[in-house]
């Protein structure tokens, strides 16, 4: 699991690395946070938005910690697994969702490891 999907869009936190550096820490420490708290997580993500489904909202969060998809296998948040995020990205590709921002598809590149940056988790 990692966090490049929150940072998409984002700019501000683009211009200063120590800003994003900082606010994917803090992201990371949530997300544990999270993992080991399922069920005041899902009170908490409940508490903030407007969701029809509860249920939904408790259950997704189960699955989520009990198929271990936000720790890796050293139980660690937040690291991105390269293959994986190959695997997706290939999927991406061939599903044609992959465009330039003028909407042009992207040729495949083959190697998409330049596409995240984890330096972030070092420090």
């Amino acid at each position: 699991m990692g966090f490049w999907t929150q940072m998409a869009e984002s700019r501000m936190n683009w211009a200063t690395p120590a800003v994003l550096a900082a606010f994917m820490i803090a992201t990371r420490e949530g997300y544990a946070w999270a993992v080991d708290n399922p069920e005041e997580a899902a009170d908490l993500l409940l508490a903030a938005g407007e969701f029809p489904n509860p249920d939904l909202v408790r259950g997704s969060m189960a699955a989520i910690v009990d198929g271990g998809y936000m720790r890796d296998a050293d139980g660690a948040v937040g690291r991105i697994d390269a293959e994986l995020f190959g695997g997706m990205a290939r999927f991406l590709f061939d599903s044609g969702v992959l465009n330039d921002a003028g909407g042009v598809a992207l040729e495949w590149p083959g190697d998409v490891s330049d596409w995240y940056d984890q330096g972030w988790m070092t420090r």
